[in-house]
């Protein structure tokens, strides 16, 4: 049977309720039981008190003294019954007094109340137990029954031992209460578990309703369906959850869609140097074209899309989980020098002064040098495409980041043209791929640092900020 929740808060509670009601119930028994017995024993002592004091008051001479008439012993025995009522008792108690032989004796030879069978044995068993545990109070079982005792000893008042009073109780009655009260307790466990079987039907709805809910949307997502957002009334731990299953859908549908417009963008800057290399084999195979010229075309081609791929494949690791950059030190400062004397006869070309402002000391951001040297050479490279006449680039140290500036004196940006500048294969009127602002961008991230793009009066800027190390001094 499959495990749900519902089935397992059920289980749960049943068995927390149960165990309880059980402990309560053995406990009770158990204190119950021994409270009505040392109750029972006590009111004994009491009764076998009264009647040791009310022999005492008209004390016969000893049990086994042989007489026809006893009338001392009939006066002490009628002492000792009326000593024997006592109002508050709540138990039946039996009695019999005992000579020093052990032998049951009355106060006349024809006195009509015999003892029974099962009563000689009853005393018989009080006696050989007193032997073994005492006169004060002892239990035992005869006949299937229970019983309590009390013994007391009956002296003449020189203090010479006169006979033995007897006094017992049968403890059925308790019993029969002590079954009775784990009747009700097992009623209410029963009840118990009804109602815990209604509280935790209801409680696992609550629980399992939602994720029942969650569980189809998920299933739903995993088909590609991110248009339907998710709305469960529930808790707010729930709630919290649905929230950010919402979010990782809007995520998903967004990243989806990026997908989709990537590998459009793709097959069309594949296709176009792929179409012109076709175009001039096809020119030099029938002769339609100079085969040397159109050689050099093919070979140009053939470069862009190698660069093409390259930048794909580039692109495609940094957004892999398992590419991660590597942290050690990096000197801003020095690998921003670098890439300006890398990039000196490209700008000199152009005729662009491409300037490097640094500020005193060295710079140190955690990092990838390889990674973040060819972000530096695609912002640089992109500015000096589009400047005029020269490219500044600045750096200062902002609290605890580092603030890379990379300006020109071109055109700009164009309005509609800020918002998307950043996406992949998106190229502006001089662009190349369409990814190196993309790769950047990514680089940049994936060291929690931010890059924006802005116009200024005579230009763009592009600005770079990367959090500071623990090495810089």
């Amino acid at each position: 049977m499959k495990k749900t929740i519902k089935r397992r808060i059920f289980t749960v509670n049943l068995l927390t309720v149960s165990l309880l009601l059980i402990i309560t119930a053995v406990a009770f028994s158990f204190v119950f039981r021994s409270y009505l017995e040392k109750d029972t024993l006590k009111q004994l002592n009491t009764i076998a008190r009264r009647a040791e004091n009310a022999m005492l008051q008209r004390p016969p001479h000893p049990f086994h003294q042989e007489s026809d008439t006893r009338t001392d012993l009939a006066d002490s025995f009628i002492s000792l019954m009326m000593a024997l009522r006592v109002p508050s008792a709540s138990i039946n108690a039996e009695y019999a007094l005992i000579d020093d032989d052990g032998n049951l004796i009355t106060p006349f030879k024809d006195y009509d109340k015999k003892p029974t069978e099962s009563d000689a044995k009853i005393i018989e068993k009080i006696l050989s137990c007193s032997k073994t545990r005492g006169t004060d109070g002892l239990t035992f079982y005869e006949n299937g029954s229970e019983y309590a005792a009390v013994l007391k000893p009956i002296k003449q008042p020189d203090g010479t031992k006169a006979g033995t009073l007897v006094v017992y109780s049968s403890l059925n009655k308790i019993n029969e209460m002590k079954s009775s009260i784990n009747f009700i307790l097992l009623i209410i466990l029963l009840a118990g578990a009804l109602l815990v079987l209604l509280l935790s039907n209801y409680l696992s709805k609550g629980i399992s309703e939602p994720l029942s809910t969650l569980n189809k949307h998920i299933k739903s997502l995993s088909e590609l369906n991110f248009s339907n957002a998710l709305f469960v009334p529930a808790d707010n731990e729930i709630q919290e959850l649905v929230q950010n299953i919402n979010i990782m859908a809007e995520k998903l549908d967004t990243h989806n869609q990026s997908q989709k417009l990537f590998l459009q963008n793709v097959s069309h800057e594949f296709r176009t140097p792929i179409m012109s290399i076709q175009c001039h084999a096809e020119g030099i195979l029938y002769g339609v074209v100079e085969g040397s010229a159109a050689a050099r075309i093919i070979i140009e081609e053939s470069k862009r899309l190698t660069h093409l791929v390259e930048e794909v494949l580039y692109l495609s690791r940094l957004d892999a989980i398992e590419e991660i950059c590597s942290q050690e030190p990096v000197d801003v400062q020095g690998l921003l020098q670098d890439t300006c004397k890398r990039l000196a006869s490209i700008a000199e070309n152009k005729q662009v002064s491409l300037n490097l402002h640094t500020t005193a000391g060295s710079l140190y951001v955690l990092g990838d040098s390889e990674k973040l040297g060819r972000c530096f050479s695609n912002i640089l490279s992109n500015a000096i495409r589009y400047a005029r006449n020269y490219v500044n680039v600045d750096v200062s140290k902002i609290n605890d980041k580092v603030q890379i500036s990379v300006s020109d004196d071109g055109p700009g940006i164009d309005k509609d043209e800020e918002a998307m500048i950043f996406n992949r294969f998106y190229k502006g009127k001089k662009g190349n791929t369409g990814l190196g602002l993309a790769i950047s961008k990514s680089i940049i991230e994936k060291l929690k640092g931010t890059i924006t793009a802005c116009n200024t009066s005579i230009g763009a800027k592009f600005v770079i900020e990367l959090p500071l190390s623990n090495n810089n001094h």
